[in-house]
């Protein structure tokens, strides 16, 4: 994923190229919790079946972080918190930048799940057209032009989105974030990925 590939270039690395992974370079990478996993596997035996899931939100009277088995349907997790379904509006798994929305309470924990975000309060910021301003430019750690991919993507130009890379986005919402027009650059990132996939198997 393009995360580690920036963490191993920010430590004075390689640059990691398309299509490459940090093992090519010479490097790992791996996060606190799949560390902790290895060593409870090799302490104790027993393999991945559980995992450490923050549970936040407007929603959430007691925020957590909790061991849950894998499996477990989210709608447990957030009843044992008191989490009231009927206000319920917005349910994430995972962090506020990358995780996507679950349609479906019953949707289980699996070993990528690292957090449930419970949300009443939806704010939906009033979009205005592109200021060509360049801060998606200067916060993205690939080096991406969020700002003519979604041009790029109005338009299904699939040549001009192959020319500017957008299948390295990693989806991290910096873009989003500070774009002070509010345009959904992430979103349409995501969007023009799917396009230029299909455009190019087709």
């Amino acid at each position: 994923k393009g995360a580690e590939k920036v963490l191993v270039f920010e430590a004075g690395g390689p640059v990691i190229g398309r299509g490459k992974l940090p093992a090519d370079c010479g490097a790992i990478v791996m996060n606190v919790t799949s560390v902790a996993a290895i060593a409870r596997y090799v302490r104790t035996g027993i393999p991945l079946v559980s995992r450490r899931v923050t549970v936040d939100g407007d929603l959430v009277n007691n925020p957590a972080n909790l061991r849950v088995p894998i499996g477990t349907p989210a709608k447990y997790i957030l009843d044992s918190l008191g989490v009231d379904f009927k206000r319920l509006k917005m349910l994430i798994s995972g962090g506020a930048m990358m995780g996507q929305c679950i349609i479906d309470s019953n949707t289980p924990v699996t070993k990528t799940t690292n957090a449930l975000l419970c949300f009443e309060k939806i704010v939906t910021p009033d979009k205005s057209p592109c200021i060509r301003c360049g801060k998606c430019l200067s916060v993205c750690p690939m080096g991406l032009f969020p700002s003519d991919i979604e041009r790029a993507y109005d338009a299904r130009n699939a040549s001009a989105l192959k020319k500017l890379s957008v299948d390295v986005c990693m989806n991290c919402g910096c873009c989003s974030y500070s774009c002070p027009a509010k345009r959904d650059l992430s979103h349409k990132n995501q969007l023009a990925k799917g396009f230029l996939k299909a455009a190019s198997s087709s």
